[in-house]
């Protein structure tokens, strides 16, 4: 979002530069050429420095967002292993239901990384919103887990 404001700033300064010089008249643009210049390139220097610096923040973002989901992963995926192997059921059934459970927590779990390893497509505007849901989809997961936990101890 921050890019799409500084190109509109941008695009609007160059506008408005080209109004202001066609209004004028030759000596007045001829005088103001070298100051209009160093302005254009000051201005270009500061939108590009800007652009770069939102980038660079965004891409550290994603970096540190990455890495949170990926130990979240396995953190869930070794608790549910652990989990599995610790049971003890009385019979199969119990067994197989608790297994089941298991192993519709480890799909949750996967899924939501796939979602997390593709949101680098997503761009400023969704990057909150993408960001908030799988939080709270991971939470869930992890109270979802916990639960199981507890009472199956």
């Amino acid at each position: 979002m921050k890019a799409e404001i500084m190109r509109m700033a941008l695009k609007t300064s160059v506008f408005a530069f080209m109004l202001s010089s066609c209004s004028q008249s030759n000596e007045v643009i001829n005088n103001n050429n070298n100051t209009n210049l160093e302005n254009r390139n000051a201005l270009a220097v500061q939108i590009d420095t800007t652009y770069k610096i939102t980038n660079r923040d965004t891409s550290k973002e994603y970096s540190n967002y990455s890495k949170s989901i990926n130990v979240r992963f396995d953190r869930n995926a070794e608790n549910l292993t652990r989990m599995k192997k610790d049971f003890q059921a009385e019979n199969s059934i119990q067994r197989m239901k608790y297994d089941q459970e298991i192993f519709d927590l480890n799909k949750k779990n996967v899924q939501i990384k796939s979602k997390a390893n593709r949101s680098a497509n997503h761009n400023l505007k969704t990057w909150d919103y993408f960001k908030t849901s799988t939080n709270v989809e991971m939470y869930e997961l992890e109270k979802s887990i916990q639960a199981l936990s507890e009472r199956k101890l």
